[in-house]
């Protein structure tokens, strides 16, 4: 990931606060996303996903975790087009 990768510099890149965008995966459940609607998780986004779930910041945010978990689990995801 771009920001880890100049971890020597990353008192400059802290935020603080982080939000996340978009429809969360436990979504596509609630609002009845059709499966035609749905993604397949490629293997870079699962890989992705399970790097994700070991962050620090993820750790600290029970909800965040278990929307990672899901996602992993379920094997979908969606885009959101505007």
């Amino acid at each position: 990931f771009g920001s880890r990768a100049m971890a020597f510099d990353a008192h400059e890149l802290a935020v603080p606060h982080l939000r996340w965008l978009g429809l969360l995966p436990s979504d596509l459940n609630r609002f009845t996303i059709p499966r035609a609607a749905r993604l397949t998780l490629s293997e870079p986004s699962i890989k992705k996903a399970t790097e994700i779930l070991q962050r620090d910041a993820v750790r600290a945010h029970p909800g965040w975790r278990s929307e990672l978990e899901l996602l992993l689990a379920e094997g979908w995801a969606a885009e959101l087009q505007a």
